[in-house]
């Protein structure tokens, strides 16, 4: 995949100066490498019509190795994430892919890479955002939206706060049809609000939402119900106050279709803790907490308990003040903390999030035996996808896995032109070991 960065340069021809916009592109990206390894990475700068732009030289930066000045970049001794810059000496313009050192000590994971097919992205819904989704008994999948008019709207034609839209049909042929708010809904929204978690379990839809919009949300989240396919939601006692908890806008971990695929009897919420609440920022240093609850408990407070070990392999829960990080990284993680999911026939649970700056598509994704860990990165990249580089969430579609879990369509948004419904297919790289 290509990582374009476009800026505004002046670029002095023969006789005049103007501006052009120009792309610097840096290939690979997502590189993993175990120490001491190496790889070669390459720069161009080309203009709006992708000719070469000539006259400047890359200057090549590294950290986590070294690099030299043809691009190679050899690999330290210590794992992690790390960056590799080019910066066109002309024009001064720089951008960096990411590139994983692996920890020779830890088990390799069984999903070891991803690629995507850009023919299939598909564009719906403008002026609406965020889009986690879930797959209810009646065969379709539910996802809500924010501040626009949802499908056949646009920002303002339509706009409501939260929405609610109902996905029918197969990767390739799906309708969206708003069913709670938005251009010509089945049924009018009543909620103020944003979530970024939604469930359903039994045939009852459930998200956590936190109120109003922008930062406001950060203060709390709760829990609100649905028991007609969200023709109405009612809130319930389940409320997050930031102020005891420190966490923010919460994901669940769906199971498959109306949560039939579940490991046990218990819901998995994963929520980052709060770094920065003065904008929509990365959280810095990332740490997502986990708290799971009965199914039957699910509106009961009392019943929630927070993941409090240190050692995946023997995981532990109990009060909140025990709680011990389920994911951490030291570059952060989304303000809307991220989305997780089962991914059925691979068995692997897989965790999709921000780092570094937000809603610029900087994309890390991890893979895990288990809801709670341990968690091997298998794709990090700065500007991801061949779409304007402003994404900030991505959840995959639980009804359309295909081919034993390895194809897969992703649903994401952003800012800009991705403040839409984004769908586009791809396909997990699994190692040779099997789960």
């Amino acid at each position: 995949m290509i990582l374009v960065v476009s800026a505004l340069l002046a670029l002095l021809a023969p006789g005049c100066a103007e501006l052009e916009s120009v792309a610097l592109q840096v290939t690979p990206t997502g590189v993993v490498l175990d120490p001491g390894a190496s790889a070669q990475f390459d720069a161009t700068v080309t203009d709006p019509l992708g000719r070469p732009v000539s006259g400047g030289t890359i200057q090549w930066a590294a950290t986590g190795g070294t690099i030299t000045a043809q691009g190679v970049y050899t690999a330290g001794d210590t794992p992690g994430p790390y960056q590799v810059t080019a910066t066109e000496t002309g024009s001064g313009v720089s951008t960096s892919a990411g590139v994983s050192i692996r920890d020779p000590g830890a088990s390799p994971g069984v999903i070891t890479g991803i690629t995507f097919d850009w023919s299939t992205h598909r564009r719906e819904a403008p002026g609406s955002d965020n889009w986690p989704i879930t797959w209810s008994d009646d065969d379709h999948q539910y996802t809500s939206w924010g501040d626009g008019g949802g499908f056949g709207g646009t920002n303002s034609n339509g706009r409501v706060s939260l929405g609610i839209a109902r996905i029918e049909g197969d990767p390739n042929t799906y309708v969206g049809i708003n069913r709670f708010g938005g251009y010509n809904p089945e049924f009018s929204s009543h909620i103020d609000g944003k979530a970024y978690g939604i469930i359903s379990i039994n045939g009852v839809l459930y998200m956590y939402a936190g109120p109003a919009t922008n930062v406001t949300s950060f203060s709390q989240f709760r829990l609100y119900k649905s028991t007609n396919k969200s023709q109405s939601w009612t809130a319930t006692n389940v409320v997050f106050q930031r102020s005891t908890y420190n966490l923010i806008l919460p994901t669940i971990l769906n199971f498959g279709k109306d949560y039939a695929g579940a490991r046990d009897g218990f819901v998995y919420i994963y929520a980052a803790a709060a770094k920065n609440t003065s904008s929509l920022a990365i959280q810095a240093r990332g740490e997502i907490y986990l708290m799971r609850v009965p199914i039957a408990d699910i509106e009961n407070q009392a019943a929630y308990e927070f993941y409090t070990s240190t050692d995946p392999a023997n995981p532990m829960w109990g009060a909140s003040a025990a709680r011990q990080p389920a994911f951490a990284d030291a570059a952060g993680v989304s303000w809307n903390t991220g989305s997780v999911i089962h991914v059925p026939g691979i068995n692997r649970y897989v965790l999709v999030t921000e780092h570094t700056q937000s809603g610029v598509s900087n994309i890390q994704m991890h893979e895990a035996p288990e809801p709670w860990g341990p968690w091997t990165q298998f794709s990090r990249e700065s500007q991801w996808g061949d779409v304007q580089k402003t994404n900030f969430y991505w959840h995959f579609a639980p009804k359309w896995f295909r081919n034993g879990g390895v194809d897969f369509t992703l649903v994401f948004s952003g800012f800009s032109e991705n403040d839409s419904w984004n769908t586009v297919d791809g396909s997990f790289i699994l190692s040779e070991r099997q789960p």
